[in-house]
């Protein structure tokens, strides 16, 4: 017990001793390393501390966002998804409602890029697809509408409402044929709640 107590004091006077017989270089590099220790050890709390603080911040801001979405109140989400998508850029489902309400704000070019940004970000995402090619048919776009909805299709086969719209594009571009193989492809899956006989005569008249 002795010998470790010794070994303890030893240990503990070993800086003192080191400044009172230590000359002014070594005596500053040993300062000097402790100040870059010491602000190695701020810093990392800091940094810790920040990205506790942009966390809180990135739900806060989605969770108050998607209040406002779902209560209907577009401009006051758009305010909020928007300071979450620059707050958390890889947040597709934030870039998703985001383009949602500048939708159903008639804000249609920015819905478009928040929608694309989301993809890029998640590319199975059938629906997003889905509304793009609504809004690009809104404009006249149909080409690249079709497209959309080719790819929604690819990613997700009972996707009854693409097949539908795609089934009525393809007829607008005098494809009848391949209007006819989305009609066929949505009565062979019988979807509850799709008026069939409706189809049925669509597909008379193409025929």
């Amino acid at each position: 017990m002795n010998v470790q107590a010794t070994r303890i004091e030893k240990l503990l006077k070993t800086p003192l001793v080191f400044f009172q017989t230590a000359g002014h270089k070594k005596k500053f590099w040993f300062i000097s390393i402790v100040i870059l220790f010491v602000i190695i050890i701020i810093l990392g709390l800091g940094k810790k501390t920040r990205q506790t603080f942009l966390t809180k911040q990135k739900k806060k801001t989605f969770t108050e966002g998607m209040k406002y979405f779902q209560k209907g109140k577009f401009n006051k989400a758009i305010s909020d998804l928007k300071k979450t998508t620059e707050l958390d850029p890889k947040n597709a489902k934030a870039h998703l409602n985001l383009a949602q309400s500048y939708e159903a704000t008639n804000k249609l070019d920015k819905a478009i890029k928040s929608y694309q940004t989301s993809l890029k970000i998640n590319p199975n995402q059938p629906e997003i697809l889905y509304n793009l090619a609504i809004i690009y048919k809104s404009q006249g776009k149909i080409k690249e509408a079709i497209a959309g909805l080719e790819k929604a299709i690819k990613l997700r086969k009972d996707f009854v409402a693409a097949r539908l719209i795609l089934a009525e594009l393809y007829i607008q571009q005098g494809q009848k044929q391949k209007a006819v193989e989305q009609y066929q492809a949505v009565i062979k899956m019988e979807p509850f709640g799709t008026d069939l006989a409706e189809i049925e005569k669509r597909l008379e008249e193409l025929r």
